[in-house]
């Protein structure tokens, strides 16, 4: 019995061998894979405070409190994938919360390059200006990057991002 399973086993290992061997043969040389880059942050500036901004709704679920939209005139989608953008909060009081950001579809991963001076009508930087992962408590964001992002990848263009957000359902 014991000499049957070890004749087994080597039959299994040299069959194994065999079409490994096999496979080797069978790689397709036409096909040139490229070493994965790391990705790196292209430089950016800040817009100028919107002061005639063309600013574009959007409907974010299970709030009530605010009312959001993005200007479309800083909208703008980077050498490196990552759309920027104003993002403006109004609450039904009327107070404006005003920040720019940057949203990497594919990444899932979001940037809050300033914060808006409603005052004195100007940019001021983020301290933790980091990437971090977008959770789905975050719903203004995850709504964003639904909206705009086409199965989660990077728009073909800028104007292809704002057509998106424009077509996306107020539900």
């Amino acid at each position: 019995m014991k000499r049957l399973l070890f004749l087994a086993a080597l039959a299994l290992a040299s069959a194994a061998q065999a079409s490994s061997d096999t496979m080797k043969r069978f790689v397709n040389p036409n096909y040139v894979f490229e070493e994965d880059k790391v990705w790196e942050e292209a430089s950016y500036e800040l817009p100028a405070y919107p002061t005639q901004a063309n600013w574009v709704g959007f409907f974010v679920p299970l709030d009530q409190t605010f009312d959001y939209s993005i200007d479309a005139n800083t909208l703008a989608l980077g050498s490196d994938g990552v759309l920027r953008m104003t993002v403006r909060a109004v609450s039904k009081k009327g107070a404006v919360n005003l920040s720019y950001e940057g949203l990497r579809c594919d990444a899932r991963t979001l940037r809050v390059y300033a914060f808006g001076d409603t005052i004195n009508h100007r940019w001021i930087e983020s301290r933790k200006s980091a990437w971090r992962r977008l959770t789905p408590d975050d719903t203004v964001r995850v709504r964003l990057r639904s909206d705009m992002c086409p199965d989660g990848q990077v728009p073909s263009s800028t104007e292809r991002a704002l057509e998106l957000l424009k077509k996306s359902p107020w539900l």
